[in-house]
């Protein structure tokens, strides 16, 4: 099921704005941006005020406001916790894929295939029961998938899907079934209606501020945001990262680094309390062995 859990504005990380627009074409010497920015802010509202939910949407709701606060990443506060971040080579990537059925080896992305392993890994570190719901959220950016928003625009375009299942279900089941979670939450996003239905529902959020979505997993791939080839025309960039915004990040973000023989990694930032990151570590290395 498609929902829009706890929107947040992104605007500070919406990495391709930064390098499509304005900053680049001014510093290479240029009297104006090649593409011009456009903030049609009107695009990106909900189609209905007060907004309308369904029925699904309002047991929802009232399953998420009635839900007692029992998990850790929800009652400790971020700067109580630890954040680290893990390598994972090529080499180990292919090691990866032999867990999968043949035909998935073939058409599996780095990101459905990690986000799949960080998820089952994070849920056992963390020590959920069996009978509980988990939820995916993928932080995707709509800018080039919704045909509404034209070349040059400048606003916040995050969206979140959302995929949920039990512990059990999650954690006994062979990998492939976990991938195909992590598939089914990226399929919705493909969908312009859906999309649609995301920002319709944004308002209910910003009525419900005290809701705290428990037992998530939020990630973001910004291995292809293009900062590997931005031009700046009087430098070569050598190295980037996550700016630092405010308190430490829940969300696990999947992004690419290059050694000294120029070999790509990728490397995931997570943030848990002291005793889940060992148990998480542990987790890891099971699936890491060679």
């Amino acid at each position: 099921m498609l929902r829009d859990i706890q929107p947040q504005e992104y605007n500070e990380r919406d990495y391709e704005k930064f390098t499509r627009f304005t900053i680049l074409d001014i510093a290479r010497g240029e009297e104006k941006p090649t593409i011009l920015p456009i903030w049609k802010r009107e695009l990106f509202v909900a189609r209905i005020l007060p907004p309308h939910i369904n029925k699904e949407q309002e047991k929802t709701f009232q399953e998420l406001e009635s839900d007692s606060s029992d998990d850790i990443m929800v009652t400790m506060p971020t700067k109580n916790m630890v954040c680290e971040y893990f390598t994972i080579s090529q080499r180990e990537m292919a090691g990866l894929k032999r867990h999968v059925s043949l035909n998935l080896t073939k058409t599996v992305t780095s990101f459905e295939l990690l986000t799949a392993v960080i998820w089952r890994c994070r849920t056992l570190a963390l020590g959920y029961k069996p009978y509980q719901i988990v939820r995916l959220i993928i932080t995707v950016n709509a800018r080039g998938r919704w045909s509404k928003l034209p070349l040059g625009y400048y606003g916040n375009t995050i969206l979140c899907p959302v995929v949920e299942t039990t512990v059990n279900e999650l954690c006994t089941n062979p990998l492939g079934h976990t991938i195909e979670l992590v598939r089914k939450a990226k399929k919705e996003i493909h969908a312009e209606e859906n999309m649609q239905l995301l920002v319709d529902v944004r308002p209910l959020w910003r009525e419900k501020p005290n809701i705290k979505v428990q037992r998530k997993f939020e990630t973001c791939d910004i291995k292809w945001i293009g900062q590997d080839t931005l031009d700046i025309g009087w430098a070569k960039r050598i190295a980037g990262g996550i700016p630092a915004i405010g308190q430490p990040d829940l969300t696990s973000y999947q992004f690419i680094c290059k050694n000294e023989k120029g070999e790509k990694s990728t490397i995931i930032s997570m943030l848990l309390p002291w005793p889940a990151m060992d148990r998480f570590k542990k987790e890891m290395s099971a699936w890491l062995i060679e």
